[in-house]
């Protein structure tokens, strides 16, 4: 029997740069401080979190670690909002910030209603303005209303001649004109919530009461000269208020859920963005108490302290850094996420290889003594990189070049 015929060469390939979210490397440091982070965010005494680490060293995938903690040990249900701070950098931040975070509780969490937010989006992330015109209007409430009871008018005089009792009858009538008076104002409510306009008592009533006068009026008639029309126009961004007040109603209407935001990417952005972002993160979440939201910063130190520095007068240097206060001030507590050791970087990198090239790597390589001696740091995201690049180079080139050359 002929040997089965092997697909064709698989290897080498490409390793994902996405994360694995698992701890891989044999110390399992990482493993014990997303553990250590469940427990703190699970019990409550701390509701911000920073993760300091340099460029690479798995600050991303410690929150998919402290994610699988929280909700396997856990008797509360976390819900993980990771917001991209690099992908929305062109965006007006705290406006970006509140309509993905809505979007993602309404669609894909769906722990908030979808018709409430999605009208109290429009309405906060916009302005509003009365201009006079005559419109042509969508059938009003009171129509509705008085259109069913029109229809059923023959069903209650029928019942009223089954009710011997003059307080029977009153009572009767009573319960029907309050249920005809709460379906008014219900569907007066869903109405505007629909249009993105505010929804309190008075303008409620003042808008049935345009209803009114439109439902009274003779056809053809011109008792009503002009009506009002909601015109939006887009601000730039949400007020500090209104967004402090917004993810405070958020707050309050996860109620039996745990939320935990992360602001990831953040060593990416420009120093600029950075003073802008983490403003707002300090503003909002460090200086203000939530029952069921959490927040993790991934941040690298340097990055920030270079974005919070100031320059000499005397030599144009960047001299003077309150990098270090800003962060100080921002979190009560502040984990450390190191690069692995260097016996785990070893074994990270040979378990990588043999995902590449099929095959095993052997103790002493040349390849690992060269990446050792030459590369300035062992992050997995530099070890997975020069993986592929070294990969690249082997499909272009013969197997009479050695390894070490590649590597090289």
């Amino acid at each position: 029997m002929k040997p089965k015929k092997q697909d064709p060469v698989q290897h080498p390939k490409f390793l994902t740069n996405k994360l694995c979210e698992q701890d891989l490397f044999e110390g399992k440091s990482h493993d014990s401080i997303a553990q250590n982070i469940a427990n703190v965010l699970d019990n409550g005494s701390v509701r911000i979190i920073g993760l300091d680490g340099g460029w690479g060293c798995g600050k991303s995938n410690m929150v998919s670690l402290i994610k699988q903690k929280l909700n396997s040990n856990s008797s509360n249900k976390y819900h993980f909002y990771v917001y991209d701070a690099w992908g929305y950098q062109t965006d007006f931040q705290r406006r970006s910030i509140l309509e993905n975070l809505t979007s993602y509780l309404v669609d894909d969490a769906k722990i908030i209603n979808h018709e409430k937010w999605n009208g109290r989006l429009l309405q906060l992330l916009s302005r509003k303005r009365s201009v006079g015109s005559k419109v042509t209007k969508e059938l009003s409430a009171i129509s509705k209303v008085a259109a069913v009871l029109a229809i059923l008018l023959p069903i209650f005089v029928l019942i009223d001649s089954c009710i011997e009792s003059t307080v029977g009858k009153i009572i009767y009538w009573l319960i029907i004109f309050i249920l005809a008076i709460y379906a008014v104002y219900h569907l007066q409510v869903r109405n505007m919530n629909k249009y993105g306009q505010p929804t309190n008592f008075a303008n409620v009533i003042g808008e049935l009461f345009f209803s009114y006068l439109d439902f009274t009026s003779e056809k053809g008639s011109n008792n009503i000269e002009a009506s009002m029309k909601y015109e939006t126009i887009y601000d730039e961004e949400p007020s500090s208020r209104d967004f402090r007040n917004w993810i405070s109603d958020i707050d309050k209407d996860i109620d039996g859920h745990k939320l935990v935001i992360v602001f990831d990417n953040m060593d990416r952005l420009p120093q600029n963005s950075i003073q802008e972002l983490w403003a707002a993160i300090h503003t909002f979440f460090a200086e203000q108490t939530y029952e069921n939201i959490r927040v993790i910063v991934p941040f690298d130190r340097s990055h920030i302290k270079g974005a919070f520095s100031t320059m000499s007068a005397t030599n144009n240097d960047k001299s003077n850094y309150f990098g270090d206060d800003y962060i100080n001030k921002t979190f009560n507590v502040i984990y450390r996420v190191s690069p692995p050791m260097m016996s785990d970087w070893k074994a990270y990198f040979a378990m990588q290889w043999k995902e590449a090239f099929g095959l095993e790597l052997e103790a002493n390589s040349r390849v690992t003594q060269i990446y050792d001696q030459l590369s300035e740091r062992q992050t997995p995201r530099d070890i997975i990189s020069f993986i592929n690049e070294f990969v690249s180079i082997k499909q272009i080139t013969t197997d009479t070049i050695p390894d070490e050359y590649i590597a090289l």
